[in-house]
């Protein structure tokens, strides 16, 4: 795994933020071998082997995190708001990575991957009202995911000469969805004389996101002399855009909103070389085009990059790079309190895709081959970001999604330190950010700049190891950072208005002091928030502390390891999302509510024990 910053490779596009390179390891064609663990939070195996010796091999991985089972009586005591109510919340995760790779010849390999993945986040809160009157279940989640499957033909020309074809498939989805249900008892003032009833109800949401990718690659690389590395190829990729199908549930009725998809095919080239001029001084100079074609539009964008280093001296260096990206699928996030939901939406005939450029700059020095430092600052604008238009949500069926958005500018900046400690029985690394994301629009915010809800002005990491011996391994990782910026309520206002004709009394959850009749409001009434400027509110930061002691023994048969270890040691409540709840208060005959912040923390203080193998 590579994870690139800046100085941009012309091989990488599609994208205007870091890129992570992940390449799965084949299996091994000579030998079985496995590894794994099992413990009371999460368990995983890997095993790879021959499957015909020395031609064919497999490696299949998989994992499944049982935390939210162990947290639940923790979470639900943390978010316990009184003793009518009942509450659930809960996380967890799997993936499967498999790969089977066969050698037809010293010239020809094939290969055949998947990965498969999701994530869920869920909650669950029942209510009962004192004296029973009002019963209801309330139930949310958040689930996300991908499915990817690949296959890739390697042949080698000559020892300098050599090319990959790659056939990929990629599906990812995002749901999230709501329910009511319960029942009440009212009195219904159409009966004469008018009576308690009691009516069940039910009321559903669901929001369905995706995007799927059919794509071909091929890529050539030349090694002409060990001063060039010379690399070019091709792709071509077929999107199809589902941006969000909203649907709404009332008792047995289902209505759906919103549910067009959008086609489109992407193209991009490259070339690039890395060239070593002098003992010193080595480059990487290049040049990406890729194309957009969607209805009748055709997008595209030529993109130079160009990075290099110098060695000061044997142990100092500097670099510098500048890089131009285009991106045509936009990250569009809600800034408003409630569930973190982020949607990928595609490039279409009325939005432009998003570019940036990059500069960064920045020092790296080593003493003794134990120690390294290294200091890098960059800057990064962009252009054609987008942005939910003041009041509007994916949840607006007013219009389509394109008509909720605005494109605009943004700016990201900042610096990053890092010190890191490679040998020796005592190892680690510290690392510091600082940084400051903000966005522009012209009809947003009254055209004034804001920070971007991913803005992060400060982040740390710091990792120590300590090993005694070879049995004892002692570990501990402490992360900090800034917590994300969203757009609070200042205020609220109702418009209400009288119910005319047959109708119902609806509960406004309040009782008459010492007595058991249910105060009711004779009105409908409307909220409204009133919301301040643009991402002006930050949340708490996030921070945590996990400890760690392995108990490590050597087998004849390969190594096992006991685990004990503590998940977020002091017990950090960190937010995961803030809502918005009412407290409402009955006196005499008048009621009286007022609006409270109420923060969502996911895991508490955690122990573990795990048992790890490899054989």
């Amino acid at each position: 795994m590579e994870i690139i910053k800046g100085g941009f490779p012309a091989r990488y596009g599609g994208r205007t933020s870091s890129v992570l390179d992940i390449s799965m390891k084949e299996g091994n064609m000579k030998k079985f071998h496995g590894e794994g663990a099992v413990g009371i939070l999460s368990a995983k195996m890997t095993f790879e082997g021959p499957i015909w010796k020395d031609h064919t091999s497999f490696i299949v991985s998989a994992r499944r995190t049982y935390i939210d089972i162990l947290a639940a009586p923790l979470i639900a005591m943390a978010n316990k708001q009184d003793e009518y109510s009942n509450y659930r919340l809960g996380y967890f995760f799997y993936d499967l990575t498999a790969k089977i790779n066969h050698k037809f010849s010293d010239r020809d390999r094939i290969y055949l991957s998947a990965y498969m993945g999701d994530d869920k986040f869920y909650s669950k809160e029942e209510y009962t009202s004192s004296i029973n009157t009002h019963y209801s279940i309330y139930d949310s989640a958040l689930k996300w995911g991908n499915l990817t499957a690949a296959f890739r033909w390697n042949h080698i020309f000559t020892n300098k000469l050599f090319a990959n074809v790659t056939a990929t498939y990629s599906r990812y989805r995002f749901l999230t969805g709501a329910d009511e249900s319960g029942s009440y008892t009212n009195i219904d003032m159409t009966l004469n004389p008018p009576q308690w009833v009691t009516t069940t109800e039910y009321y559903g949401m669901e929001y369905d996101s995706g995007i799927k990718d059919w794509s071909g690659k091929i890529t050539l690389d030349y090694i002409p002399s060990p001063n060039h590395y010379i690399r070019t190829g091709g792709n071509l990729i077929y999107h199809t855009f589902n941006p969000g199908v909203l649907a709404y549930q009332e008792q047995t009725s289902i209505t759906k909103y919103d549910d067009r998809r959008f086609c489109s095919f992407e193209y991009s080239a490259y070339l690039e070389d890395d060239i070593r001029l002098t003992r010193r001084l080595k480059a990487n100079v290049g040049l990406h085009w890729s194309g957009f074609t969607v209805g009748d539009e055709f997008y595209n964008v030529w993109q130079p990059r160009v990075s290099a280093r110098y060695l000061l001296t044997d142990r100092l260096s500097v670099k510098a790079s500048y890089s131009r990206m285009a991106q045509y699928v936009h990250l569009l996030s809600n800034s408003n309190v409630g569930l973190p939901m982020d949607l990928w939406v595609p490039t279409t005939e009325l939005l432009k895709p998003q570019q940036s450029d990059q500069v960064a700059i920045g020092f790296a020095r080593n003493f003794r081959e134990e120690y390294e430092i290294s200091l890098e600052g960059y800057y990064k604008t962009m252009s054609h970001v987008m942005e939910y238009k003041e009041g509007a949500t994916f949840f607006d069926v007013s219009s389509g999604w394109e008509h909720k958005v605005l494109q605009g500018e943004g700016r990201s900046y900042g610096m990053e330190l890092f010190v890191q400690k490679k040998a020796g029985s005592f190892t680690g690394w510290v690392g510091y950010t600082l940084s400051w994301t903000d966005r522009q629009f012209d009809e947003i915010n009254g055209g004034e700049r804001f920070y971007y809800k991913y803005d992060r002005r400060h982040d740390i990491s710091l990792v120590l190891v300590k090993r005694f011996g070879e049995n004892i391994e002692l570990s501990g990782t402490w992360v900090f950072g800034s917590g994300n910026c969203v757009s609070m309520p200042v205020g609220v206002y109702t418009a209400a208005n009288p119910v005319t004709g047959n109708y119902r009394i609806y509960p406004v959850f309040g009782y008459k002091p010492n007595t058991r009749q249910r105060i009711y409001d004779y009105t409908r009434k409307s909220e409204y928030y009133d919301y301040g400027k643009r991402n002006s509110y930050r949340m708490a930061p996030y921070h945590r502390l996990d400890l760690s002691v392995s108990f490590i023994k050597k087998k004849k048969w390969g190594e096992r390891r006991w685990i004990i270890g503590i998940y977020n040691a002091y017990c950090r409540k960190n937010p995961f999302y803030i809502d918005i709840a009412r407290e409402i208060k009955a006196v005499d005959e008048t009621v009286s509510q007022k609006y409270v912040y109420k923060q969502y923390s996911l895991f508490p203080i955690i122990p573990s024990v795990s048992y790890q193998f490899k054989f």
